[in-house]
């Protein structure tokens, strides 16, 4: 009854997190045998995998069985304007970001000064799926004349930005605060002039 196994706030908690532990020790089990059979892909013998200190803990999973999500709604029960994470036995309750419907697992890391929680889920149907690397590129050279130079490797027409409506604006904002700050100047109106290589020029 000592054991850090029963000190777990549920049996899925401490269920999970020995399944991360035997994952660990069978890959180490694995690495063993592929370093028997062919050692030169090692850089050395793979190393036991250590235990935690006394006062350290592992890392914790809490599953969908131990944990929910609850949705709150607007004042006419339409909409939903938010939705929660609810831990009831670790008292937790967190925020959960936009698009996030269903939680598959949350693991809950300790860390020198606190805890790092991170969520698992599945995407809301109305989310952009993540695209796997296409293997097309596009390479973005910015500029003064051309604002950007874009080019592909799919061989595409090279795509240039006029960039001289940016560079005239800019222009123009610097010879308009040049000027007022000459105008300042000659009416006394800054703190002191200090005398540059390119001529006086107003410190404020």
């Amino acid at each position: 009854e000592l054991m850090l196994y029963g000190q777990m706030p549920t049996v899925q908690c401490a269920q999970q997190t020995l399944k991360e532990v035997a994952a660990v020790w069978k890959a180490w089990f694995c690495a063993l045998q592929s370093y028997k059979i062919a050692p030169q892909k090692f850089t050395g013998r793979p190393r036991i995998p250590r235990y935690l200190k006394k006062s350290r803990r592992h890392t914790f999973y809490v599953t969908p069985q131990n944990a929910r999500v609850k949705e709150v709604k607007s004042a006419d029960g339409k909409d939903v304007v938010a939705r929660y994470l609810i831990i009831h036995s670790l008292g937790l309750s967190i925020k959960l970001a936009d698009g996030i419907k269903k939680v598959n697992r949350i693991a809950i890391k300790p860390l020198s000064n606190g805890y790092k929680l991170t969520v698992a889920y599945t995407p809301a149907a109305n989310q952009k799926p993540y695209l796997p690397d296409n293997g097309r590129y596009i390479g973005i050279d910015p500029g003064v004349d051309n604002a950007f130079a874009c080019v592909s490797n799919t061989g595409d027409k090279a795509l240039l930005i006029n960039g001289r409506a940016i560079k005239s604006a800019n222009q123009y904002y610097n010879k308009r605060m040049a000027k007022l700050k000459s105008l300042q100047a000659q009416y006394h109106q800054l703190e002191s002039i200090i005398n540059t290589k390119q001529g006086p020029k107003a410190v404020y």
